[in-house]
């Protein structure tokens, strides 16, 4: 089970960095004159390449974050201010 979950962290490291490197290749091209056919090849296949990343994280991608209570909201971790609970409490 614990070596199916770095598998899965595996796979959604490699989605990320591909199709940020890809992009980034993307960009440098769409600047240069001389890359004519390949700019817009890359610009019509790059949505399915960021959805197919999307898809990896959200399915193999793992949170690490603390869990919620059962009477415990989502809000800010690093802005105590803003979270719910406290607006609430200044409500009152």
């Amino acid at each position: 089970m614990f070596s199916s979950c770095i598998i899965g962290m595996k796979q959604a490291n490699f989605a990320v960095i591909s199709v940020s490197i890809y992009l980034l290749i993307y960009t440098i091209f769409a600047h240069s004159p001389a890359m004519g056919w390949l700019t817009p090849t890359m610009f019509v296949l790059s949505p399915f390449l960021v959805i197919w990343m999307v898809y990896t994280v959200l399915k193999k991608g793992e949170y690490n974050g603390p869990e919620l209570a059962a009477e415990q909201e989502f809000g800010y971790q690093d802005r105590p201010d803003l979270s719910k609970s406290n607006s609430r409490s200044e409500l009152n």
